[in-house]
């Protein structure tokens, strides 16, 4: 398997935003704005996600790239090295540790990166956000007043079918023939 450079990352981001823009797009009535909105809360996760794997994964050489410290074999001195065993678990564990340390210290910067970018994509978020929910008030508002007036028309219709029939009755009526229903 190649592995992925931390630039990768980046443009890879972009596939779930833009597989969740598609789909809210198609799903939530073709409302634009909410698959933008979508499309950016799902990038601001992903590069979240992908800073919390670089942090996670602090000693993968694609960001930690340093020299690892070796503790001394001191179970290999003549003598006293099985005496000396605790001691050599001791040194192996604080090697391991000042490694972990080092390779967190050089991944944190490129987590950071990402993390700036999830910052940046939940403000630009809570703007999509706003416009969405904005475009989606003034809709609402352009349809409920688009109903009231259909249901004028259609009141003003029924009464002049009202009419209409009352006419057509007495007209029916003064013929002698039976009224319409």
């Amino acid at each position: 398997m190649d592995v992925l450079s931390v630039e990768s990352f980046k443009y890879l981001a972009a596939i779930p935003a833009l597989l969740v823009g598609v789909v809210v797009y198609f799903v939530y009535f073709r409302d634009r704005y909410w698959a933008l909105a979508g499309a950016v809360f799902a990038y601001t996760l992903t590069v979240l996600c992908i800073g919390l794997y670089i942090l996670s994964h602090a000693t993968d050489p694609r960001w930690s790239g340093q020299e690892l410290v070796q503790a001394p074999k001191v179970t290999d001195t003549p003598i006293v090295g099985q005496a000396l065993e605790s001691l050599g678990v001791f040194l192996n564990q604080t090697a391991d540790s000042i490694n972990y340390a080092a390779a967190f210290e050089h991944a944190f910067p490129v987590a950071w990166d990402f993390f700036i970018l999830a910052f940046v994509g939940l403000m630009v978020f809570a703007a999509a956000a706003l416009v969405a929910m904005t475009m989606s008030k003034l809709q609402t508002r352009l349809m409920k007043n688009e109903v009231k007036t259909l249901k004028k028309q259609n009141n003003e219709l029924q009464g002049k079918v009202g009419k209409l029939t009352k006419a057509v009755n007495e007209l029916y009526a003064r013929n002698g023939q039976p009224p319409l229903e």
